[in-house]
């Protein structure tokens, strides 16, 4: 239990981050100008998406009230509890033993060496108290 909720803690994120700056890179690339495309060319997929009428395209977003979408966020139950990748109760711990190895970045290269870390700062009789 002990290896699963600190990799958990640390490859979740991490992954999530490095899929965060793939979808920049991707959306950032020049598309080269082909009047024979069906879909937008000359430009990039985020100016696509923010200026589609410079690209012969209409805007088809739905406006949202933000208000609206803060009561929907109210309303749920158990609030994001759902989305945690780790047990409550362990995440003090993980941070304890996070600051205790001077709080590395942590990247693909070193996200092992993290995680071994981590496991020699806390055991499984540490997980099972109260």
């Amino acid at each position: 239990m002990l290896h699963r909720q600190i990799s958990n803690r640390i490859w979740f994120p991490l992954i999530q981050h490095e899929l965060d700056l793939f979808v920049d890179c991707q959306n950032a690339q020049r598309i080269c100008k082909q009047s024979e495309r069906a879909l937008p060319s000359g430009g990039r997929p985020d100016q696509f998406y923010t200026n589609p009428s410079l690209y012969g395209g209409e805007c088809c977003l739905i406006q949202v009230d933000i208000k609206e979408i803060d009561e929907l966020l109210e309303d749920l139950e158990d609030g994001l509890s759902h989305m945690r990748y780790v047990d409550e109760m362990f995440e003090p711990l993980a941070e304890e033993a996070y600051q205790a190895i001077d709080a590395p970045n942590i990247k693909l290269e070193t996200a092992w060496i993290v995680f071994r870390q981590m496991v020699g700062q806390l055991s499984d009789d540490s997980m099972n108290s109260p």
